[in-house]
């Protein structure tokens, strides 16, 4: 579990809902780009699956480079619904289940909560687990461990990766996966895991502290410098985290962007 610096809970395997969540989108700025496709898939352990998946009309053109990886272009959704017909179907479906995704903060978990922010909704602040980081630390961490390369070291078959609900299912597989070789290693709680250090991932200290104050406080006020601008203080709410980055809400501008944590000087 990231962003978490202790589980209050033990949550046993046997009650924990998990979300996989997949999102392909139209490029990769926060201030500027938007989900196009969104798949979930809800899993109580050893329990069933439930689908929630749709393309979404973004209403600005998707990069090229972003054609490239998904391939959804115009024709596939000028007639889709917009996300906000979606917002509360979402919400509702993921309730206060455990988030798992691939490498799920360089971007999902960013643009998600911008979308529901965008819509005049919380931002998530469910536990959320980066599957790609407990993978890393039970199979070792080569030059590049891609949901493809890691499906395929755990024998786990693949079709159409880079749509939404492919990588979903993909992603889920993974850490049923995961799950099991836990159980057998005799762990039984989340809590365990984290005091284990299997969610513990690299990030920057004072992206993960900001984004910590978020999800306590929902607002941060930090004094920021950037190279072009005055100090300022401004009250942000955080949404992602990407690297030196933290994806957030500007009170200040009205608008969503990036800060660069090597620009901020104090936050409380």
């Amino acid at each position: 579990m990231i962003f978490e610096n202790e589980l209050k809970e033990d949550l046993p395997f046997e009650k924990c809902s998990f979300v996989a969540i997949d999102i392909e989108a139209t490029g990769l700025r926060i201030k500027d780009d938007r989900i196009l496709e969104l798949a979930l898939i809800k899993w109580g352990y050893k329990g069933k699956k439930e689908y929630l998946e749709s393309i979404f009309n973004p209403g600005i053109e998707p990069t090229r480079y972003s054609v490239n990886v998904h391939g959804i272009t115009k024709v596939d959704f000028q007639n889709a619904p917009e996300f906000r017909t979606f917002k509360k179907k979402i919400k509702d479906f993921i309730g206060d289940s455990i988030i798992v995704g691939f490498n799920v903060l360089p971007l999902d978990l960013s643009l998600l909560n911008k979308e529901l922010r965008l819509h005049g909704e919380d931002p998530l602040y469910n536990y959320v687990i980066d599957v790609q980081g407990v993978v890393s630390k039970i199979l070792g961490t080569p030059k590049e461990r891609s949901l493809y390369n890691v499906s395929k070291d755990l024998d786990i078959a693949t079709s159409n990766l880079h749509r939404a609900m492919p990588d979903a299912e993909t992603t889920l597989k993974i850490w049923i996966k995961i799950m099991e070789h836990f159980r057998n290693q005799g762990f039984k709680t989340m809590k365990e895991l984290h005091e284990r250090g299997y969610f513990d991932i690299k990030m920057n200290p004072v992206a993960r502290d900001i984004f910590l104050l978020g999800r306590q406080n929902r607002y941060v006020e930090i004094i920021y410098k950037s190279p072009t601008s005055p100090k300022t203080r401004r009250t942000i709410e955080p949404l992602g985290v990407r690297g030196s980055m933290v994806d957030a809400f500007c009170n200040l501008r009205l608008d969503f962007r990036s800060f660069n944590t090597a620009n901020i000087l104090s936050y409380k």
